[in-house]
């Protein structure tokens, strides 16, 4: 039953629409402990409210899976054990979910650790935290963040570098200098950001 749950709840992450619900469902009735089955039906649910409370059940059924000893020895390198990425996919979920509703603090607490867990940053969560540093006022800390990714070549490090630039120093030549250089990197952010 539960491996045919979790087949099951990953072909519904493949899916979208009623069809991806549909079979999160069938998944979680065979296997109601199943993070996949709460991960997937969590993707699937269009209440946020909901899709928060799925979240929260996955990240704690896949947390009680792993076991308390990869949080105690794999903290650094967790991404690369396969058993962890529902865990890493939840809590990522959830933080985002939570983003999207208002509740921005647990949000950030939830990056913050998945970072933690995983410096290396296999899911892009620096490109969702320091922006959400930078809306909470945590100017120090979106720079000590920007700093640990320094050699980061995308679009989104060289953006989230410049807001950090304008916040701390205002309309200044050296803030202008750094969304120059931003645009450099990808000269079609400025167009979406302003709904061109």
């Amino acid at each position: 039953m539960q491996d045919e749950a979790r087949e099951l709840a990953y072909q519904a992450m493949d899916l979208t629409g009623r069809r991806g619900a549909v079979l999160a469902k069938k998944a979680l009735k065979l296997d109601p402990e199943s993070p996949i089955a709460h991960l997937a039906l969590a993707i699937h649910t269009s209440d946020p409210t909901s899709a928060v409370e799925h979240y929260r059940t996955a990240v704690t059924l896949a947390e009680k899976a792993l076991g308390p000893e990869v949080f105690a020895d794999d903290v650094g390198s967790f991404w690369g054990l396969v058993e962890t990425r529902p865990y890493m996919e939840a809590r990522k979920g959830l933080a985002d979910c939570l983003w999207a509703s208002g509740d921005h603090h647990e949000a950030v607490e939830h990056y913050v650790e998945l970072i933690r867990l995983n410096p290396s940053d296999n899911q892009g969560i620096r490109d969702r935290l320091a922006p959400a540093f930078l809306a909470l006022g945590l100017v120090d800390e979106a720079d000590e963040l920007l700093e640990a990714y320094a050699e980061d070549p995308t679009a989104s490090h060289a953006f989230n570098r410049t807001l950090l630039a304008f916040q701390r120093s205002g309309d200044a030549e050296s803030s202008r200098h750094m969304l120059d250089q931003a645009i450099e990197v990808n000269p079609h952010v400025p167009d979406v950001l302003l709904g061109r």
